[in-house]
């Protein structure tokens, strides 16, 4: 019986040696794993941190661009927005007009034909009438300012208002150059 006892304590000592030399190898291939695992985790994080900085960067850009154009776009509405009262106080100017500028103004304007209807602010009928006696002056019919000539059926509008919209386009630059430098 002690060879039996010498060939269990010889394979259980084989069994033993093969174990430890399965567990070492499989503690080596955990390890390399693990190693692996930790590398590939780190360049992970590395691409991650570099994409966030980047992404950051990026929205930083945005922000600072829409920032920008926000700030462009309130310096445009202010400017528009001073030139606009600029064209209102004018008319309202154009309509405080005296009646010896505002009957040069007609005198101007006006066409030399015959059977022409004027239409002029109310206040100014008499004294339109008194100036031009070849001429027909509504007395129904009136404008706010300036003055609209009607010769058969065909109106032409001199109002103030037509002729500050009709001369707006070319008179904003004028009018920024002088606002704005």
């Amino acid at each position: 019986m002690a060879d039996v006892n010498i060939l269990v304590n010889k394979i259980i000592a084989e069994a033993e040696a093969e174990a430890k030399s399965i567990l070492d190898n499989a503690t080596s291939v955990a390890n390399d794993i693990v190693s692996e695992g930790k590398a590939l985790s780190e360049n992970i994080y590395s691409d991650m941190v570099e994409d966030g900085k980047n992404e950051g960067k990026h929205i930083r850009e945005r922000l600072r661009s829409g920032a920008m154009l926000k700030s462009r776009d309130d310096q445009l509405k202010t400017k528009q927005e001073m030139i606009s009262r600029v064209f209102d106080e004018t008319l309202e100017e154009f309509k405080k007009l005296g009646s010896d500028d505002y009957l040069g103004y007609i005198r101007k304007n006006i066409s030399d034909k015959q059977g022409t209807t004027l239409i002029v602010t109310k206040d100014m009928v008499d004294e339109v009438k008194a100036a031009f006696p070849e001429h027909k002056v509504s007395t129904d019919e009136f404008v706010e300012s300036g003055f609209i000539e009607e010769t058969g059926g065909i109106e032409n509008n001199f109002t103030f208002e037509t002729q500050l919209e009709f001369y707006k386009d070319e008179l904003e630059g004028e009018v920024a150059k002088i606002l704005f430098g």
